[in-house]
């Protein structure tokens, strides 16, 4: 049964929210485990850490990415909702580009203890390619959403032209320069993820929800994350490492639709609500919490620990400041509080694939 909650008029999907909760405690792991690594910070129980998240983290993400834009933008006879399409489309637009020039002026300033370096250049050319490439995921949603509105490839979205040529870019991806523009790399490798998803929500999650589903999915993962305990994180086959993403984050899917519990998590429904706004901003108090997490503790499992409840709890904070403010929906809805303003428009929930 698909549960709902209720948020003032609005109706959210409470699995949908919790799945978008797990991927995004899973991505500020994953960053936070990076930036250890990095620094040489237990380099070996760390970089075990990272290489299980980013095994399935960003399929996980993509793949509800795709089951949301498929719900919310496309109707019952694969036809695209071409007006709410363009507001979701323009508004991401929006906020990829605020955010890549407040970034990149940022960086150009300050650099060092945690924050990248950036040129002159990389910032003018951030409509090529993400400054630092931290923005990757809206500039990917950007490229996905205007590959998916075409109308013949909806139509067709379960058809052996669509399913091939996805399968062969994402399989190919392995073998493209990951210095290319326009985000290439990144986006053909996700493609797969984020299609699946488009047909999750086509046919519905229920034509793989028996709990049954799920026991491969997690055996997969299994076998995977024993031989990266094992150390064998070196020689990865590309393709392989696609499906059994793909093939994990599916069966998370079907837990989280099958499972009450873990639908109702308030923590992760209320983390998953607010999933674009905690991607953008999280990097900062992250930064500045490992630097002060780092200091007073010495254990590497509890500072991970501790900076991943800071980053989440004060990006949270922040956000719901910005609401009370009334500053919110100017910084990460931009172009939908100008259509708000127009008559006969209107958002809904969580309908949205970001």
């Amino acid at each position: 049964m698909m549960e709902r909650q209720t948020q003032g008029a609005k109706q959210r999907i409470q699995w949908v929210d919790a799945v978008r909760g797990l991927a995004m405690i899973l991505v500020v792991l994953g960053h936070i485990t990076q930036k250890y690594y990095r620094q040489d910070i237990s380099p070996v129980s760390t970089y075990v850490i990272y290489k299980v998240i980013y095994s399935f983290h960003i399929p996980l993400f993509m793949m509800i990415s795709g089951y949301m834009f498929h719900r919310a933008y496309v109707d019952q006879d694969g036809e695209i909702k071409g007006a709410r399409l363009k507001a979701q489309f323009l508004n991401i637009l929006l906020i990829y580009v605020m955010f890549s020039i407040f970034e990149g002026v940022l960086k150009l300033f300050i650099s060092g203890d945690g924050v990248d370096s950036t040129s002159v250049k990389e910032v003018l050319l951030f409509w090529l390619k993400p400054i630092g490439g931290r923005l990757w995921y809206l500039y990917v949603l950007l490229e996905y959403y205007a590959l998916f509105s075409r109308r013949w490839i909806m139509k067709n979205i379960d058809r052996v032209w669509v399913i091939v040529p996805v399968a062969l870019l994402s399989a190919g991806s392995a073998v493209f320069p990951s210095g290319w523009p326009f985000c290439v790399k990144i986006a053909a490798t996700n493609l797969l993820p984020f299609y699946a998803g488009i047909l999750l929500s086509r046919f519905g999650v229920d034509s793989i929800k028996k709990i049954r589903w799920a026991v491969p999915a997690l055996a997969v993962a299994g076998v995977r994350f024993w031989f990266y305990f094992r150390g064998v994180v070196e020689n990865e086959i590309p393709v392989l490492s696609i499906l059994y993403g793909a093939v994990i984050a599916a069966g998370i899917l079907v837990l989280f639709q099958s499972i009450q519990g873990l639908q109702k998590s308030r923590m992760l429904n209320g983390i998953g609500s607010n999933t674009m706004e905690i991607f953008i901003m999280h990097e900062y108090p992250l930064i500045l919490g490992a630097k002060v997490i780092n200091r007073f503790v010495s254990n590497v499992r509890i500072s991970l620990i501790l900076c991943l409840v800071l980053t989440v709890a004060v990006t949270c904070g922040v956000n719901e400041l910005l609401k009370r403010c009334r500053l919110h929906d100017l910084i990460f809805r931009p172009y939908k509080l100008r259509v708000a303003k127009t008559p006969g428009s209107s958002t809904a929930g969580n309908d949205k694939a970001e």
